[in-house]
């Protein structure tokens, strides 16, 4: 499925702030929406081969110091494990974000792969547990 929208991050970030100010949520499930910057085969080489075209693309936060978080859903696959996806989401980082840091607590950008069945979606969401129900 493809979509026209040139920033789905915009998008959704506009109607998360919408809510926020006004405190009325216009739909019923606007809540669940998720920014997907791009899709491939749920396989841990073209994961790895998306996510870090995804980060080298990815210029909404200054490189020093910006705190981040990976967070991964695996769900209805057998191939994909987290641990193994988990430690190489690492790498990717540090490869292509050298300066960026990790933090649990209170992070600026959250990188998100989601695998359902034979599909990848990968995510870069700037402030998602300041809009996170």
């Amino acid at each position: 499925m493809r979509t026209t929208v040139q920033d789905p991050v915009g998008l959704v970030t506009a109607l998360l702030e919408d809510i926020k100010e006004s405190g009325q949520q216009k739909s019923r499930y606007v809540l669940r929406l998720q920014p997907v910057l791009a899709t491939c085969k749920a396989h841990l080489d073209h994961i790895t081969k998306t996510s870090r075209r995804v980060l080298s693309e990815y210029s909404d936060c200054p490189d020093k110091g910006t705190r981040y978080q990976i967070v991964n859903r695996v769900r209805h696959n057998e191939q994909v494990k987290k641990a193994p996806l988990m430690s190489e989401m690492i790498e990717v980082v540090r490869q292509v974000k050298p300066h960026w840091v990790p933090d649990l607590r209170e992070p600026q950008v959250v990188l998100m792969i989601d695998v359902l069945h034979n599909i990848s979606c990968v995510s870069l969401l700037k402030g998602y547990y300041e809009y996170k129900k």
